[in-house]
This record gives structure tokens, sequence and C-alpha cells, in this order.
């Protein structure tokens, strides 16, 4: 379990920057490397992080299965964060927040949090991951090292694999690639679920001279992993997460009181929130 919450404020951004720079170079491998053998093999490779989990998922071909699991486990293990790709990532990074701020979508997902939880819980910081000015120009490539050494551990991940192939294949294959990973977990992370507030608040945004403005209602809601959670992402989804969705539709369609409106669950391990 380590997402965007297992970041620290004056680090805030870690995560997110550790998990795109996993497929930049490994020890034996460097950025270019990595991406030759990805298409000789027909494989695909992805990395993200989101509240409270970070995910590294690849696709590959039955027949090609070991050689894609080599570039897997080699970029898991073995990541090198090159120092010139951190630096690039970095400026990137930068940029993209200013990008976020001046989004008023964006910057509602970036303020909502900490308004949401209070400022000192793990799920403060921004939805996106991508930190704050402050805390991502001070993080070196030691730190994106170090988160990786302390939360990338195999007794706190998972893996799940789906497609065609048995697991009289799979397994012996995993052993080649993994079976050296040495045992440990990773830190238990203090995230706590917190109530709903007894009472609303309104926060205004002023930005003069914007062509519209957007309203964001939001409330907290229950941890996720309940046994009806499939049954509140349909409701969710049909009510106001699709084009064509109940809230859409009234809002815009019938009523022409808004460009666009939606409603959307955001879930979590501990309290999530809807909007």
């Amino acid at each position: 379990m380590q997402g965007v919450s297992s970041d620290v404020p004056a680090k805030a951004g870690t995560a997110s920057l550790a998990l795109n720079m996993l497929d930049k170079g490994t020890s034996t491998m460097d950025l270019y490397a990595i991406s030759n053998q990805l298409d000789m093999n027909g494989a695909e490779l992805n990395t993200r992080s989101d509240q409270d989990i970070s995910y590294v998922q690849l696709k590959a071909l039955t027949q090609n299965l070991q050689p894609s699991l080599n570039i897997l486990s080699d970029i898991v293990l073995h990541p090198s964060f090159p120092e010139d790709q951190f630096k690039i990532l970095k400026e990137q990074r930068l940029t993209d927040i200013d990008f976020e701020k001046s989004d008023p979508t964006d910057l509602v997902r970036r303020i909502l949090p900490a308004l949401i939880y209070g400022k000192d819980h793990p799920y403060a910081m921004p939805q996106s991951g991508t930190g704050y000015i402050a805390s991502v120009k001070e993080l070196t490539r030691n730190d994106l090292v170090s988160w990786h050494d302390t939360w990338f551990r195999p007794g706190s991940s998972t893996l799940i694999v789906t497609g065609n192939v048995s697991m009289n294949v799979l397994l012996p294959a995993l052993e080649t690639v993994f079976g050296s990973w040495k045992q440990g977990a990773a830190p238990a992370k203090n995230v706590q679920a917190i109530p709903p507030p007894k009472e609303g608040k309104v926060y205004l945004i002023d930005k003069p001279d914007a062509t519209q403005s957007v309203i964001v209602a939001a409330q907290v809601s229950l941890a996720g992993g309940r046994q009806n959670e499939a049954a509140i992402q349909t409701f969710m989804q049909n009510f106001g997460g699709m084009s064509t969705s109940r809230l859409n539709r009234n809002l815009r369609l019938d009523k022409h009181w808004s460009y666009g409106s939606g409603a959307f669950l955001t879930p979590a391990k501990a309290s999530g929130y809807w909007k």
C-alpha cells in the first residue's frame, strides 16, 4: 500500500515522480533499451499512483511472457533513477503544477483534499499527486531512491494476473524474476477515517476576468472496499459520471443552467469523498 498518501507534506510529489521514473532506467538498461525491449516483445508498461496504491502494469503476449516479465522485474526491483531524466521530469512536474493552478477543475483537485480532510491528514495533499512547487523544487534523486527502498516491499505488494496463461506456466516464470526480492513490508500509514463535518462551509477562489465559474459541492464518504462498492460505483456513473447521466441531463439539457455537470466518488482505504 503506497500511493500518493505515502508522501509527507515537505516532500509531496515524491511517490508519483518515483513511479514516473521507474521505466526511465535500471541497473542494466537505460531508457532507450527499456523501450526497445518492450517493443521487440510486443509489450506495454505503465505506472501510476492513486491515493492509496501505486501500480506497475504490464501487458504482454503469452508467447513472450518470460522476457516481458524480465523487463517488469528489472524496473520494479532495480530502478536507477538516472539524474538526467530526474532533472527533466522535475522541470516537467513544476510546469504541470503551474498548469493545474491555472485550470479551475484541476485547481479544485489541488485544494479540496485539505479542506475535506484537514491539512495534517495524509489525504490532504493535491489529489493529482504532483505535490507543491516548494516541495518539488527541493526533491533530489536520493529522495526517490529512498522512497522506493522504503515502500516497494513484497510484503505490501499484490500481483494480479489475467489472460491466456496457466498457473503451471505462470508460477515458475514469476519465481525466476521475483524470487530474489528480499522479504519485508512497507511501513504502516497513519490513515484514519474522518467523520462528516457538523456544518457546511463555503470557500471562494476569486478569479477576476474568468469567463465562467466552477461550482463544486463535496462531502466526506465512507471507506472503500465495502461489499456494495460495485453497486455504489454503478449508481454514481449513472447519476453523474457520464454525459448522459441524470445530473447532466437535468442541469444542462433540460434547464440550461450549466455547460456541464457531474458527480464522482473518490474511493480511499479510509474515508473517501464525493463531489
